[in-house]
């Protein structure tokens, strides 16, 4: 081998890897996005991590507020119930479409009083609106987005197979949330701040 075949081997191996950052280095931008694509691929166990990564987050964003509500006994008393735990034994993804729901169904005992536009009176629509009027914090916010992510990877993301303690820990936060919004029906009944932003008497 001489010379001038050497450096063309040479040249020849370091071709591909050159390409490679090039091609990298062009869509550096893309690639900053890359942790915010992976959440959102659906590959096989994806829909799995997602749930799991929202729960924790949810978890701990119901403990810090656990502590301000006066129903979380209540609450903690309902995650614990014979046909509760005996559901979350046999079909633990029914537990979470339970428990969002009643999340929802609170939700929407709100709309009434809130001045929301038509095609605005979903349940992210009305937890926003709560917040913006001052009635709930960052972290109850946090924690609906929270539970919806969780129960959207696991009813809508795909079939995902959920433990029973999975399954406990999303009913127990998501009671906390509830427990929250409903301390708040009361209130809102009083001071009904549709008839104050719309100016009705």
């Amino acid at each position: 081998m001489d010379w001038l075949e050497f450096f063309a081997s040479i040249i020849g191996s370091l071709a591909w890897p050159g390409v490679v950052l090039i091609v990298l280095w062009y869509n550096r931008h893309r690639l900053s996005n890359l942790p915010d694509l992976i959440d959102e691929l659906t590959l096989p166990g994806g829909a799995k991590i997602k749930f799991s990564r929202a729960l924790a987050r949810a978890s701990a964003e119901a403990n810090l507020i656990a502590s301000e509500v006066p129903d979380i006994a209540h609450a903690k008393d309902q995650v614990k119930s014979a046909p509760v735990l005996e559901l979350a034994t046999q079909f633990p993804e029914a537990v979470v479409v339970q428990s969002f729901l009643e999340i929802v169904e609170t939700l929407g005992k709100m709309v009434r009083f809130l001045a929301l536009p038509t095609k605005g009176r979903d349940p992210t629509s009305v937890i926003m609106e709560l917040a913006r009027l001052g009635y709930i914090d960052d972290t109850s916010v946090r924690l609906f987005i929270d539970l919806k992510d969780a129960f959207t990877a696991a009813v809508r993301a795909g079939y995902v197979r959920l433990t029973t303690e999975e399954c406990l820990r999303y009913r127990e936060a998501a009671q906390i949330l509830n427990a929250r919004l409903r301390e708040l029906l009361p209130r809102l009944e009083v001071d009904n701040p549709r008839k104050k932003e719309w100016g009705t008497s």
